[in-house]
C-alpha cells in the first residue's frame, strides 16, 4: 500500500486515493482530516535553468501525527512526456522561460508568443501535477536540486487555519479544470499562484509576506519581469473568479469527506466481519473444548466405575472364599 507522503513525485490526482483509502502510514477517518491543518505555506522559485516554480506547505496534527514536526510537501506543476501533439520534454517547466519572457514583453507580444508555443510544441500538452515529500525543508535546493528563492510566505493561525483537506480540493480542482499544460496561461507558475491566492485568500494582509527578488537577480534570470507581471495578470483573474472556484472547492471537499465516509464504513464492515468470524472461531474453540472437558469428564468416570466394579468383585470374591471356609 502506497504512503500518504512519498518522497518520490505522485501525481496529485493519486493523492485523494491515498488519503480515502489510507496508506502504508495508516487509514485515515473523516475525524483525522477535520484534525490535519497547514501551517504555512510558501511559493519558490528556481533561479537556475527552467526557472520552475512550486507550492511547499507544511501539514501537521491528524494524519500527520504521532509526530510532532510538521511535515513539509512540495507541490507542482510540470510537463507529462505523453501528449496529444509533438514530443515534449518531463522535465518540469522545460521550455524556456527566457522565450516566455521575450514573447511577454516584445512589441508584437501576440505574434512572439504564437511562434514561441508553435516553436516549443506544447500547445496541447498534458500537465503532470505532483506532490513528494521534503526530507529537509531548510535547504534552498527546494526544487530539484537546484538553488531556489522564496518568493511569498503565507502563515495560518489558530483564527485562520486552513484544513489539510482544502488544499488537497484546491490542487485536485485545479488539475482536473486546466490538465493540459499551456505555455502562456496555465503552466507551473499559474498552478503554483492561484493555489497560494486561494488559500491565502482569507488572510488579514499581515499573514502574507513577499519577499521580492533583487533587481540584479530579476536581470539575471531575465524571465523575472515577465513572471511578475504574468502573476498579477492570472492570480487577479483567478481572483475575480474565486467565488466560483470555491464552488468546486467545496464540492471537491464535500466528496473527498463522503469517500472517506464510506471507505470507513467499508472498513467498519470488513472489521465487524473478521470481528463476528472471531468470535465464531472463539465459540467454536469453546465448544471442542468443552466437548473435550466433557469426553474426558465421561472417561475419568469410566475409569472409576471400572474401579469400582473391580473392588466389588474383589470383596464378593472374598466372602465367597470366607463362606467356604477357605484360606483367604
Amino acid at each position: 500500500m502506497a504512503t500518504m507522503f512519498p518522497y518520490d513525485r505522485k501525481p496529485v490526482d493519486l493523492w485523494v486515493d491515498r488519503l480515502v483509502f489510507g496508506a502504508s502510514d495508516g487509514e485515515y477517518t473523516d475525524a483525522e482530516l477535520d484534525e490535519t491543518y497547514v501551517e504555512r505555506i510558501e511559493l519558490w522559485k528556481n533561479t537556475q535553468g527552467p526557472l520552475h516554480e512550486g507550492l511547499v506547505a507544511f501539514i501537521a496534527g491528524g494524519v500527520v501525527k504521532p509526530s510532532p514536526d510538521p511535515t513539509c510537501i512540495f507541490i507542482d506543476r510540470s510537463v507529462q512526456s505523453r501528449n496529444d501533439g509533438p514530443s515534449a520534454s518531463s522535465t518540469p517547466c522545460a521550455v524556456s522561460s527566457t522565450a516566455i519572457a521575450h514573447a511577454a514583453t516584445s512589441e508584437s507580444t501576440q505574434q512572439d508568443s504564437k511562434n514561441v508555443v508553435q516553436s516549443q510544441s506544447v500547445t496541447r500538452t498534458l500537465a503532470s501535477d505532483g506532490y513528494r515529500k521534503i526530507a529537509d525543508p531548510n535547504k534552498t535546493c527546494i526544487i530539484d536540486g537546484s538553488h531556489s528563492r522564496l518568493l511569498k510566505t503565507a502563515t495560518f493561525s489558530t483564527d485562520h487555519r486552513l484544513p489539510f483537506i482544502d488544499l488537497i480540493a484546491t490542487a485536485s480542482v485545479l488539475t482536473k479544470t486546466q490538465e493540459y499544460y499551456d505555455l502562456l496561461d496555465y503552466q507551473c507558475y499559474w498552478y503554483g499562484g492561484v493555489l497560494f491566492s486561494y488559500s491565502a485568500r482569507t488572510l488579514p494582509a499581515s499573514s502574507t509576506v513577499v519577499h521580492p527578488l533583487p533587481v540584479g537577480e530579476l536581470k539575471k534570470m531575465e524571465a523575472g519581469c515577465y513572471h511578475m507581471g504574468f502573476e498579477i495578470f492570472n492570480v487577479n483573474k483567478a481572483a475575480a473568479g474565486f467565488e466560483s472556484l470555491g464552488v468546486l472547492v467545496d464540492a471537491e471537499k464535500s466528496k473527498i469527506k463522503t469517500l472517506t465516509q464510506e471507505a470507513c464504513k467499508l472498513r467498519a464492515g470488513r472489521q465487524e466481519g473478521a470481528r463476528m468470524a472471531l468470535e465464531e472461531a472463539e465459540r467454536a474453540r469453546r465448544e471442542v473444548l468443552k466437548e473435550r472437558a466433557e469426553r474426558w469428564k465421561l472417561e475419568r468416570r469410566v475409569v472409576e466405575l471400572e474401579a469400582a466394579m473391580q473392588a466389588i468383585r474383589v470383596a464378593n470374591a472374598i466372602r465367597v472364599a470366607n463362606a467356604n471356609g477357605q484360606p483367604q
